[in-house]
């Protein structure tokens, strides 16, 4: 029969131990060899010992002034078994930790077939049998391809785990929702506990008095308790906490010998990947969208940070609090000459100085000098960044259903610069000198203006850089090469008359796969998009060859540097108006001409576009994940939701025509024409005999065999259609912002991946106002997720390091 062994796991942070009062007596059974090991468990009650800490408060502390905290189980959690002196084959085994519905007691469910065995007789007898045991068996969020798997403990007592960059995602715990809080002005995140690796040791011999082997865990990861303290007044909003090391290793692999104690493998060298640990702090709003969590005056914010289980110098770490519009205010924890150390397997308490944030934005600063930009970083940008010129103008007589709105932002450069925005995309004309168009036929701004004042955001901010994205606009009168010469000289001219930054360089940085962080420091990206298919290369710009000006492309577009590096778009601007219901198709709403057109002739099976952008974006994403360091990225959220106007939706000219056979030939004449900005529902297209798609001319036979004398025939002009000119960006922003700030919240499902250059409409406000009707647009929370997606994984750098 199988005999029963009962397993206390007396679960403790640092030094854990149980004393004899803990353990339960029964009369001596001694085990029957080769039978299956039960295993029970349950929590103990600790009461000595300062140093203890646990995930629950004890009777009579509170947030303030906790000295320990209680680690429980919670149903679900998992954890391996091994013994060495277990029957072989039998020797290891996972377990789910469940909880017994009556006595609310925790017992181990083996997960497969089997379970850890007793070993031999003689054994037992002589030795006793050893249990070692280790919580938990994946770090991350279970299911997601984030959640990394431990190694080991199943033929030896040793286990590889890892510590990740990114310890996320913790439940926000407040006075309202946790009774055990009663101070309404703390914000706490609950962290993830997978990430509080612990081991446990047992040992059963034939001196003991009962049956039961009690687990004793102890923690093996060092915890730093951030206690970020809200500002004086306002309030501001916290997206992300951040633990930095100077040169010591805090994050990633080490293995553990549960037997002996003794740690190995563990990083030695300190490098971009393994200096960094992260707090996500946006939680879901009512809407389900991810948001920054406010702290007013007063108000407190907890995060914990587990790192590598190891001495680590309390002067090599700071702390980063990140803000919303991407502004990082850092702390130290000690200065260089501190002898304090955070011992292994303790928890540490910091408090940061309230929230006083900066004058200037300064996120970058955090990023390391030898992380490879292009491929590896990710940038908010805004889409046609100087259209806020015409936002004051527009915003009170928009009309939603016809007017096509010029404006794409609403606050100027230099506000979108403090609001953590790094690329900046521009419409350029070069017939009158070289300028920023606006859209509306209008030169606003020289584009050697642009570059001063982009130039005077990074003197005060070195740290940082930007990139412009520069687009072709053509008034006649210039070839696309003409275009493309005066826009690069004119850069270069102004490059030349600069001299150098406080780095010793040149304003102007290349960039492709091998442009790194620090070379980019302090200054500005240029990349053109040319029209020309092979246009010539020019000295610190980067050229893309064949641009296309569409903004209807239903796919990923591959380009070609000049010089040879690969970029992957995404970039379908125009997109079905779901809040119009002139010619709505499935539920679309107004859709725009072309993909009517590709949907009459089968070569599309969906007019709704917003989601066909939605599916592009994640597209992009496992892109980039597939291909890795040798590629920039741009993944355009901008663009418009179409209005009720053919220069919004685009339109096709159609000609209606009788065919008439002579003794020699054929004629045409035509009957009618029209303008339609629907394919499908062409106007009076079943008072036709015949559809032709190349436009009829006499002597010319129809295309189809079986007409007849004097046959009607309808030709759609599709060659010469019309594309979209604009509609109401910032629908798309409500529409889109959200979406695409969800899809990177739960990017730790699918796996982190950089987001490459990220265009967006209406940056840094999270309302815009249009016509009397108020857009919420994300502007604020969609850059500051962004911004934090940089310090979620280990970043590629330059050296492999």
């Amino acid at each position: 029969m199988k005999k029963t062994v009962l397993v206390g796991a007396c679960l403790a942070m640092l030094f854990a131990g149980c004393s004899d009062d803990d353990m339960v007596k029964k009369t001596t059974v001694f085990p029957v060899s080769g039978d299956e090991v039960m295993f029970g468990t349950r929590t103990a009650q600790f009461s000595e010992g300062k140093s203890r800490t646990v995930y629950g408060l004890p009777e009579g502390a509170d947030i303030n002034n906790f000295t320990e905290l209680t680690i429980s189980w919670i149903a679900g959690d998992e954890v391996r078994v091994y013994s060495p002196e277990a029957e072989e084959g039998y020797k290891t085994a996972d377990y789910d930790v469940l909880q017994d519905a009556d006595s609310k007691e925790f017992y181990l469910q083996k997960q497969g077939m089997n379970g850890v065995h007793w070993g031999d007789e003689k054994t037992l007898s002589a030795t006793g049998q050893s249990f070692y045991a280790f919580y938990p068996l994946a770090t991350g969020r279970d299911g997601s391809q984030a959640s990394t798997p431990i190694e080991g403990l199943v033929t030896d007592t040793k286990v590889t785990a890892t510590i990740p960059v990114a310890q996320e995602r913790g439940e926000l715990l407040t006075s309202g929702n946790t009774p055990a809080i009663t101070d309404p002005n703390w914000k706490i995140i609950a962290p993830n506990m997978t990430y509080a690796m612990m081991a446990g040791t047992g040992k059963w011999t034939s001196d003991n008095e009962t049956d039961n082997v009690t687990l004793n865990f102890k923690p093996l990861v060092t915890v730093l308790d951030v206690i970020v303290n809200g500002p004086e007044s306002n309030s501001y909003s916290v997206a992300q906490v951040l633990v930095q090391s100077k040169n010591q290793p805090i994050v990633g692999r080490f293995t553990y010998d549960v037997a002996t104690g003794e740690f190995s493998d563990m990083p030695a060298q300190g490098t971009s990947q393994n200096r960094t640990a992260s707090v996500d702090c946006m939680v879901p709003d009512e809407s389900g969208v991810p948001t920054a969590i406010k702290l007013a005056s007063g108000e407190k914010l907890n995060v914990k940070f587990f790192l590598l289980p190891r001495d680590i110098q309390a002067s090599e770490l700071s702390v980063s609090v990140v803000l919303s519009n991407g502004q990082t205010l850092t702390k130290d924890l000690a200065d260089e000459n501190a002898e304090h150390n955070l011992a292994q397997g303790e928890i540490v308490r910091v408090f940061t100085p309230k929230l006083n944030p900066a004058n200037v934005n300064n996120w970058m600063s955090r990023i390391g000098d030898d992380v490879l930009f292009a491929s590896q970083l990710s940038l908010p940008g805004t889409k046609h960044s100087f259209t806020y010129t015409t936002f004051e103008g527009e915003k009170g007589s928009y009309d939603a259903e016809h007017d096509i709105m010029l404006s794409f932002q609403s606050i100027d450069i230099d506000n979108q610069f403090d609001a953590g925005i790094r690329a900046f995309d521009v419409k350029v004309s070069a017939d009158k000198g070289v300028n920023i168009y606006s859209g509306d036929n209008n030169d606003i701004e020289s584009l050697e203006n642009f570059l001063n004042e982009l130039k005077q955001k990074l003197v005060t901010s070195s740290t940082e850089c930007a990139v412009v994205a520069i687009n072709y606009v053509d008034r006649g009168g210039l070839s696309k090469a003409g275009w493309l010469s005066n826009v690069c000289n004119e850069i270069n001219s102004w490059n030349s008359r600069q001299g150098q930054n406080s780095y010793g360089e040149q304003w102007l940085q290349l960039i492709n796969s091998q442009t790194t962080m620090g070379d980019m420091r302090q200054r500005i990206g240029i990349i053109v998009h040319s029209p020309e298919a092979n246009p010539r290369a020019y000295d610190n710009i980067s050229i893309i060859g064949g641009y296309s000006t569409s903004v209807q492309n239903t796919s990923l577009v591959n380009y070609r540097f000049v010089r040879g590096d690969n970029v992957w778009i995404q970039n379908l601007l125009q997109v079905n108006n779901p809040e119009i219901n002139v010619g709505t198709h499935n539920g679309a709403g107004l859709t725009p001409y072309f993909i009517t057109e590709a949907v009459g002739k089968s070569e599309a099976t969906s007019y709704d576009l917003i989601d066909t952008k939605l599916d592009l974006i994640d597209q992009l994403l496992n892109t980039i994940r597939q291909q890795g360091t040798s590629n920039l990225y741009v993944n355009d959220l901008g663009g418009f939701c179409v209005v009720d106007s053919y220069d919004s939706t685009g339109s096709a000219t159609w000609h209606g025509y009788r065919a008439s056979q002579g003794w020699f030939d054929w004629s045409w004449t035509e009957s009618r024409n029209g303008i339609t900005n629907d394919y499908v529902n062409l106007p009076n297209r079943n008072d036709y005999d015949f559809y032709t798609e190349k436009r009829p001319t006499d002597n010319q036979a129809p295309a189809s065999p079986e007409a007849s004398r004097n046959a009607t025939w309808l030709y759609v002009d599709a060659t010469n259609s019309q594309r979209g000119q604009g509609g109401n960006n910032a629908l798309l922003a409500e529409k889109i912002n959200p979406q695409a700030l969800t899809k990177i919240y739960n990017m730790v499902d699918e796996g982190r991946a950089p987001l490459g250059v990220v265009y967006m409409n209406f940056a840094g406000t999270d309302e815009v106002t249009m016509g009397g009707h108020p857009y919420n647009v994300y502007g604020t929370q969609l850059p500051a997720i962004i911004i934090s997606n940089n310090f979620k994984f280990a970043l590629e750098t330059k050296s492999g390091n």
